[in-house]
């Protein structure tokens, strides 16, 4: 049994493993896709196409308003959610630097008393 009628086999172009062409239309045989083709860019634009103007929906003046009011709302709460999180950065490197000069701080206090208990360890050798 045939997967298309005689008529429609003179316009099999190819067949892959998943896919069947006929002229133009891509037919899914498993799992794989292929993407459709576009119309070529030196091909012009369709005649019945070319001169029409895309007529706008009617809005009312007053869901219009309700529309801009929620825009400007919402560009308020993202700008100081923008300014927040631009201080708790700015906060943030700020607490790093004092950090990394408490780490050096803490760096010498640590040597210091490294020293300190080398000297105390020589001095315990010396002694027995």
């Amino acid at each position: 049994m045939s997967l298309f009628s005689p008529s429609c086999r003179h316009g099999i172009l190819r067949f892959q493993e998943s896919w069947v062409k006929l002229s133009s239309i891509s037919i899914q045989l498993r799992w794989k896709k292929k993407p459709r083709t576009r119309k070529p860019a030196h091909i012009p634009m369709a005649l019945g196409k070319m001169y029409k103007i895309p007529k706008h929906p009617y809005v009312p003046p007053e869901e219009n308003e309700l529309t801009l009011n929620l825009l400007a709302e919402y560009m308020r709460k993202i700008d100081s959610m923008r300014k927040y999180f631009k201080e708790e950065l700015e906060q943030k490197y700020k607490d790093e630097g004092n950090t990394f000069e408490n780490q050096k701080l803490e760096e010498v206090k640590f040597q210091a008393l490294l020293d300190e208990n080398n000297k105390e360890n020589e001095r315990l050798r010396k002694i027995r």
